[in-house]
């Protein structure tokens, strides 16, 4: 029976991203982060069978972590509702930055599938839905409401395009919140409109 040895997920999770946002995909190998991780390989293969599952592992695990901080502020009852929309996508901002290099390497390797991709655009999907629940959305140019799928879409392609693309966390985040208000404002200022 394989010996257990404390915090060695986690060692290996943290090896694993730090690894190949240094190194790249290619680069790393199950030697590599059994060393990083102060493992012995052999134990390194009692976790994981080889490093597609471990890779498979390190990304479902990021995004568990994601959802559950941004389920966090969805469940936050002392915030306003603009608010509380501010700090999931400076969230969602964070968590995507701090993985970036990870991403480019999973995605430039083929590693990521297009199953996966659909199931964290269904979970991101799923909590936008709640975070727009006490938001009033904007209408569109024909008086309609605005689409609440193609909005968190839009909302979160800007956010993993400003992650990706811009060295500037302070300015993205300025740029996304100064959106989010420009969007979930103009319902306020034509009620307030309509009462002079």
């Amino acid at each position: 029976m394989p010996k257990i040895i404390d915090d060695a997920e986690e060692r290996i999770f943290q090896s694993v991203v730090e690894l190949i946002s240094q190194q790249g995909l290619e680069n790393t190998s199950m030697k590599k982060i059994a060393e990083c991780s102060g493992l012995a390989v052999g134990t390194l293969y009692n976790y994981f069978s080889n490093k597609e599952e471990l890779i498979c592992h390190v990304m479902n695990r990021s995004w568990q972590e994601t959802f559950a901080r941004l389920d966090e502020i969805i469940e936050e009852e002392e915030m306003e509702d603009l608010a509380r929309a501010e700090e999931f996508a400076s969230t969602l901002y964070d968590e995507v930055l701090s993985r970036r290099m990870v991403a480019r390497e999973l995605v430039r390797n083929n590693v990521i599938d297009k199953e996966n991709i659909v199931e964290v655009k269904r979970k991101l999907r799923s909590r936008y839905e709640k975070l727009f629940a006490g938001l009033d959305l904007p209408e569109d140019n024909r008086g309609q409401k605005l689409d609440e799928e193609r909005l968190a879409s839009t909302i979160t392609c800007v956010i993993i395009t400003m992650a990706d693309k811009y060295d500037q966390p302070q300015e993205d985040k300025d740029f996304i919140t100064g959106l989010l208000h420009r969007l979930f404002s103009p319902g306020k200022k034509q009620k307030e409109k309509d009462n002079f």
